[in-house]
Order: C-alpha cells, then structure tokens, then sequence
C-alpha cells in the first residue's frame, strides 16, 4: 500500500543520519538531507515489480522508476546514460543515473513516461518546453505522450489559456498536429502583428500560414454572412417605402459597424447585442420578424464558422 503524503507536493524532503545505523541516529552524528519524489518513491504502486532505477536529478531529488518503463522506450540508451558505470551502482544494487535537468522538468517528463496527469504542478511555460526537448533528447516517444488525451497533450492545452501562442508555437515546431489544431481556438484574439522573428521561426511556415488564414478566413466569412440584405415585405399602407428605407439605412449602419471590427475572436453575443436593438426600433410586426430571423441566421452562420486550424 503506498504511503500518503497529505498536501505534499512533488517533492518530500527527508532528514536522517548520513549513516543509517544506530537507529534512532545519535545526536552529534550528522544529518543527510534527502529529497524524493512524492510520486516516484521507493514502494510506490507504479508496477507490479519494485523499482529497479533511480534517477537524481540537477538539484538531486531522487526518482525511484522501472527501467522498463524509462529506459526501454528510449532509442538511444537514454542519451547514451545506459548501461550505467559500475560506480553508479548502489548498495541494494539498483542503478543511478544523475541527469543535469532539474526536479520540476524531470517530474514532468516521468509523469508523461508513466502516463500519469501533471496538470496539478505549478509549471511554467518554460517547465513545458524543457519537459518536451528532455523528451526528444532522452530518444523518448513524444509523439505518443503529446497524443490526444495523453499527460502532455493535457498539459500544454492547460497553458493555453494564458499562453497560447507559445503553446502553439511549440506545437508547432515538433509538428505535433493534433496539439496544435487543439491550441489554436485560444489564438483567435492574438494581434498577428505582435508575433516575434523567434516565435515566427518556431512555428515555421506551414503553422504560421495556417495561423494566418485561420485570422483571415473567419473575418471573411463574418462579412460575407453580414452582407445579404435585410428580406422586406411587400409594402403596404401600415408599412411602406419611407418605413423600409428608414429600416434599411439603419441595418447598413450596424452590419457596417460590425464588418469593419470583423474580429475573428468576435463572439456570437456581439452579433445580438449589435443588431439586436433594430427589432425594437422596427414598428412593424412584419418587419421585426425580419429582423429576428436575420440575425438568427447570421448567428447560426457565424458559430458554424469553424475556430481551429
């Protein structure tokens, strides 16, 4: 049964005697500090064998794994760190490999490796970034751990709310299709005047142009849904020219206002709150029927307007 760490984070340091006997520790001995992972720690419930690696990361936390696990998917012995010199063996003779990434990408990279969520960590979008070049690096399947659903897939698409463009970007640069189409609806708002030449060169020319005529198609289409005109009824003594044209003037002024700010972020509601008064302006009850059921189109229109790459 594993132990629980209540309100631990990824991390649990532990002191005890550098030497591990007399137990309890004498006073004067001195003390080793040691850090472990609240995940990966020695009789953690991760496989039906018992850990048979530790790996020591850059500000030396120790991860207690499977080499199966780690190092089997690896197409290139783990950066050439496997097999391990025989000084890097331990006591109970299980290997270990220090690695110079730190506890936080490490943390990132195994939980990925064990599929196993990591949403929960206070990671940065830096934390993100590293965790993907330590994968590749480690000759690890990142195609597989950035499939839909997987722990990274999920852990890029929770940064994209604050951080889409550089989630995109690194989509985009490992040509992870499905990241990127999942990341883009969070770039609609984005001012494509403020990319950077790095960020440019991240995403590459194929990501960027489609990034462009996502912007650029939705403006169009937005236009090209505000551009029929209103359907008027047959005029009659309650309801006329004079009244149509007054109608019609007032329904290109708003549709105007709205194709000129054509936002490919713009939101549905917009629509409404635009043309939505001219139903209350019209005083025929043909005519405010007319109305509703234009702008009951436009908006089926433009929802339907596809939001992603």
């Amino acid at each position: 049964m594993n132990p629980v760490f209540p309100n631990a984070g990824p991390f649990l340091t532990i002191e005890g005697s550098k030497d591990k006997l007399p137990t309890p520790p004498d006073e004067e001995q001195p003390q080793a500090i040691v850090s472990v992972s609240t995940t990966f720690f020695p009789g953690a419930e991760r496989s039906t064998v018992p850990s048979d690696l530790i790996l020591i990361s850059a500000d030396r936390v120790l991860f207690h794994l499977h080499a199966n696990r780690v190092l089997h998917p690896s197409t290139n012995g783990f950066a050439h760190k496997w097999p391990p010199q025989s000084s890097s063996i331990n006591s109970s003779n299980v290997p270990m490999i220090l690695v110079p990434e730190s506890s936080q990408v490490l943390n990132l990279v195994l939980h990925c490796v064990y599929d196993l969520p990591c949403t929960r960590f206070s990671s940065t979008v830096q934390d993100v970034s590293d965790c993907v070049a330590t994968i590749l690096k480690y000759g690890l399947p990142l195609a597989a751990y950035a499939s839909q659903a997987g722990p990274l897939y999920n852990l890029v698409l929770s940064k994209a709310p604050t951080a889409g463009i550089q989630m995109y970007a690194l989509a985009a640069q490992h040509r992870l299709e499905q990241l990127a189409v999942a990341v883009s609806p969070f770039l609609l708002s984005l001012d494509l005047a403020t990319l950077t030449d790095d960020l440019v060169g991240r995403m590459g020319a194929v990501y960027l142009r489609r990034l462009v005529f996502l912007h650029l198609g939705r403006s169009t289409a937005l236009k090209r849904l505000l551009s029929p005109p209103l359907n008027y009824h047959t005029p009659d003594d309650d309801c006329g020219d004079q009244e149509h044209d007054a109608l019609m003037n007032a329904w290109s002024l708003a549709v105007a206002s709205l194709a000129w700010d054509a936002r490919p972020d713009l939101a549905p509601t917009m629509i409404k709150t635009a043309l939505g008064p001219l139903v209350d302006a019209a005083s025929c009850s043909r005519c405010k029927e007319g109305i509703q059921q234009t702008v009951k189109s436009v908006v089926a229109g433009w929802v339907g307007i596809r939001t992603t790459i």
